[in-house]
């Protein structure tokens, strides 16, 4: 897994997020809680499992939830990243 994949993954992350907020304000968490989840390829290789991992620790940090990581296989919700 290179670094820059796991960059790409991050940035790719954060520009969804930026896309939504251009049309209203998302709220990834609210006093700790959280609806969202990331997903993740079925098939997911390392470094996505890896890139997914790292959004989830920051995400925590930064809104006090920690989102759960699931697979594409679950059925989609309307809070996914």
């Amino acid at each position: 897994m290179s670094k820059w994949q796991i960059i790409v993954a991050k940035i790719t992350a954060l520009t969804m997020l930026a896309g939504g907020m251009a049309t209203g304000q998302v709220v990834l968490a609210e006093n700790g809680k959280s609806n969202y989840r990331i997903i993740i390829p079925t098939d997911a290789i390392p470094s996505e499992h890896y890139a997914a991992e790292e959004l989830q620790r920051y995400l925590e940090r930064i809104g006090g939830a920690k989102l759960p990581i699931v697979t594409d296989k679950e059925p989609m919700t309307e809070n996914e990243i």
